[in-house]
């Protein structure tokens, strides 16, 4: 009895285990890409939690690559940063991954 109780007890405060996604980029673009963060959102379009995965290696026109975001699938945006756009003029795209996890950046 005192052992089923304290495997209770470690099952109760376990943090479960989030999922991991990896996302595709496809650079078809004739721009480099310098970054990409990405956020999960809510119904109202509004920002629900913190940057969940980000990739900040340059990654040239007509090459590609993969990252890892935290969480379950749905909606995320993508704030995407090309080696042509300044500070706050990242492109927004927003990525459904329960249904497509790979993003085309084209011109």
């Amino acid at each position: 009895m005192r052992l089923a109780l304290t495997c209770l007890i470690s099952l109760a405060l376990a943090a479960p285990a989030l999922a991991e996604t990896q996302i595709r980029v496809e650079n078809r673009s004739s721009v480099a890409l310098v970054a990409i963060s990405s956020f999960p959102y809510g119904r109202d379009g509004e920002i629900i939690d913190d940057n969940i995965g980000s990739m900040i290696d340059e990654l040239a026109p007509g090459a590609s690559t993969s990252f890892t975001i935290s969480g379950d699938c749905g909606p995320v945006r993508l704030y995407v940063r090309l080696a042509t756009t300044g500070d706050g003029d990242d492109l927004t795209l927003d990525l459904d991954t329960c249904t497509d996890r790979t993003v085309r950046l084209s011109d």
